[in-house]
């Protein structure tokens, strides 16, 4: 494993596991119900929001609109909860991140509970995401100063960028995901110049494969490896210093 650097001042403003299923048992909305019984202790606030799935079909013209009820139970201070919808599960978690062994044992723990209630038969699609804000102070905010993924401006046009963004997808054999890296400009807040949105995401090539135990946690370890490699290679000993490396 890599050395993990501690930064003071980190800029991840979420961080997010998605969890997808093939259902073991017929999915109806007492499953939403039974996991807050098991989660609620943690994430005692429960709201509902409607979630509109739209679907495209080759054989077909015609668009379908579907709206599904997605359950969300907050923690007191709403910076972490848990979201289920159809053979689906999400455990975010936002500012202030309490470090990657609280929101793994809190991601394992939402796992337990959802496979106890839903029964999934297995996972068909899994991935981690991480998103970082990196504020540039009043010092001229050029891009390659901070950031290492940036675009190309062509030759004839000025380098200065009213906006920007930029999209990758790599696929990453070893840890068998791909690797969907998002930079772009972000909105600015006082006292800064400029800032810059750093979206990470690792998503596994063959989620069938993984299981419901040890194979898909060891996978979502090394998707926490991946992302934080890819993240320190992606920035600058300048970004570094504004998150003050402890």
């Amino acid at each position: 494993m890599h050395s993990r650097r501690i930064y003071a001042n980190p800029p991840l403003i979420e961080a997010l596991c998605e969890l997808r299923f093939e259902p073991g048992r017929p999915w109806d909305q007492t499953i939403p119900g039974l996991l807050y019984a098991e989660v609620r202790e943690s994430f005692p606030i429960r709201e509902q929001e409607d979630q509109t799935e739209i679907q495209f079909h080759l054989d077909s013209p015609r668009v379908q609109r579907q709206t599904t009820k997605r359950m969300r139970f907050f923690n007191n201070g709403k910076t972490a909860l848990v979201q289920v919808s159809t053979d689906a599960l999400v455990v975010n978690h936002l500012q202030p991140y309490p470090g990657w062994e609280v929101f793994r044992s809190t991601v394992l723990t939402a796992l337990d509970r959802y496979k106890a209630v839903a029964e999934p038969k297995a996972v068909s699609a899994c991935a981690l995401r991480y998103i970082n804000r990196i504020p540039v102070p009043n010092q001229g905010a050029i891009l390659e100063h901070y950031l290492l993924t940036v675009p190309k401006v062509p030759s004839n046009l000025p380098e200065a960028l009213v906006g920007w963004s930029l999209a990758l997808d790599i696929p990453h054999l070893e840890h068998k995901g791909i690797v969907r890296l998002e930079a772009g400009a972000a909105p600015v807040a006082e006292g800064e110049d400029a800032a810059f949105i750093l979206d990470i995401r690792f998503s596994a090539l063959n989620s069938h494969d993984l299981g419901l135990e040890d194979s898909l946690i060891a996978w979502i370890d090394g998707a926490h490896d991946v992302i934080e490699e890819t993240f320190e290679a992606s920035i600058t000993d300048n970004a570094r210093s504004i998150f003050q490396e402890e």
